[in-house]
């Protein structure tokens, strides 16, 4: 399943590095009249409803010895998949600029 493949292998990837090379998502004009929204916003959000179990096969439940679904016992920060899903959002919002993060399942 996915639990095994997402241990960060290089840790001098983009968001531990300063890469000029690497291009921003573009930005939109948004709430510019309305200073409760941000004034622009990427042209692309990441989307991090897989940031999660909700979404886990039965077999990826069973690797991980989960009892029920709302079982997050798993979840620490130095667990691969937690790591591999932080490093995601890092790099979209420090490196690629993005500032929506679409959490809806």
């Amino acid at each position: 399943g996915r639990l095994g493949l997402y241990a960060p292998k290089d840790r001098s990837g983009p968001t531990m590095r300063n890469d000029q090379n690497i291009k921003k998502v573009p930005q939109r004009s948004y709430g510019a009249n309305n200073p409760n929204l941000p004034s622009k916003l990427p042209i692309l959000g990441l989307g991090c409803s897989s940031f999660s179990s909700f979404f886990f096969s039965k077999e990826e439940r069973v690797q991980l010895n989960l009892r029920h679904d709302d079982d997050l016992s798993w979840v620490t920060p130095s667990h691969p998949l937690v790591t591999a899903w932080i490093e995601t959002i890092l790099h979209a919002v420090k490196v690629r600029g993005v500032n929506l993060l679409d959490t809806a399942p």
